[in-house]
């Protein structure tokens, strides 16, 4: 059985359909804590939140939007004003400090992979990881080999895992 339920609309081929002619379209959660809205506006969704209970959406504020081209706003309401290689993800504005938390098991790694497929190694070219086991910061590149890493320590090795000094270069070679 197929249910519809139009408002504002004559629609009749979507589960909920809610239509705006005056700018945006609305739907409103709340409890006896505060609001969340979502709203459907010029082809972008925009979540506010913080909003009263008693009148869902007032006093709420923008938490975050995805714009029209699928670019993501976090405490940003214009990730497309950002560089076009890098505003598919836009965090934060000019007020406060800002920054992104990846949470993971103490035995496990934290990463952010960079990627020119989706199979092999094209998922994984380069990876910028955390290592909890470890607690050692590495630079990986070329299908994911590391060639730089920094250890609890503060040393730093490069095309090397083991440092017994703060500076490890291994060239390869015996020089």
């Amino acid at each position: 059985m197929d249910a519809f339920l139009n408002i504002n609309s004559g629609a009749d081929n979507s589960g909920l359909h809610v239509e705006s002619t005056d700018g945006g379209a609305n739907l409103s959660l709340a409890d006896n804590s505060g609001s969340v809205v979502l709203q459907g506006l010029g082809g972008a969704l925009v979540v506010e939140v913080g909003g009263s209970a008693g009148t869902a959406g007032s006093s709420a504020s923008e938490g975050f939007r995805i714009d029209s081209s699928g670019r993501v706003g976090i405490a940003q309401d214009t990730p497309g004003d950002f560089d076009a290689g890098s505003d598919d993800l836009v965090i934060g504005n000019s007020s406060g400090n800002r920054g992104m938390t990846i949470r993971c098991g103490t035995s496990n790694s934290g990463t952010i992979a960079f990627a020119d497929g989706t199979t092999g190694d094209q998922a994984y070219r380069g990876i910028v990881a955390y290592d909890h086991s470890t607690d050692s910061l590495q630079f990986k590149v070329n299908g994911a080999s590391e060639k730089m890493r920094i250890d609890s320590a503060g040393k730093v090795g490069i095309n090397t895992t083991t440092m017994d000094a703060f500076l490890n270069i291994n060239s390869g070679a015996d020089n």
